[in-house]
């Protein structure tokens, strides 16, 4: 699978939260925070340098493709400690601080993750979803609670490679 970067530029008005656009920092930051909460229990907030980080990133990739790297991230047994240091590496300095190789790696691992999932339990997958509205919100946080299980799952398995 080849994933492609991000080539145009965004318009400025893409963060801008008064029309409601998404923002797509916050998205990735809480999409990670609920896949790795175990590894992570004292991220509740997004700090400005991991907001950056996220920003620089979002500059290079689609928004789908960084929450397919965070997913990859957590279905790999690799990441998760099950490797020669027992070391866990799944910071977001760590996925997206690593270069475009990385974040596209991470991606192939996620996407096949998310196959994985879909000829296991023949699920459908309900898109993410604006955190503006309460309801969808919380709907979209359990999605993740349950993706957080079943990605525990594949990496307790053994992982994707």
């Amino acid at each position: 699978m080849n994933l492609k970067l991000v080539t145009t530029t965004r318009p400025h008005d893409d963060h801008d939260h008064d029309d409601g656009a998404v923002d797509v920092e916050l998205r990735v930051f809480e999409a990670w925070r609920e896949l790795l909460r175990r590894a992570v229990p004292t991220a509740r907030t997004l700090s400005p340098q991991r907001r950056a980080l996220l920003s620089s990133s979002s500059s290079s990739f689609d928004v789908e493709v960084m929450l397919l790297a965070v997913e990859g991230c957590a279905a790999s047994a690799w990441c998760q400690g099950r490797n020669r240091t027992g070391q866990r590496f799944d910071s977001l300095e760590w996925i997206f601080g690593g270069g475009e190789a990385r974040v596209e790696r991470l991606a192939e691992l996620g996407l096949k993750a998310r196959r994985m999932l879909a000829e296991q339990q023949r699920m459908q997958q309900a898109p993410a979803v604006p955190p503006e509205d309460p309801a969808r919100k919380q709907a979209a946080l359990e999605r993740l609670r349950v993706l957080r299980q079943q990605l525990a799952g594949i990496a307790a398995a053994g992982g994707v490679r």
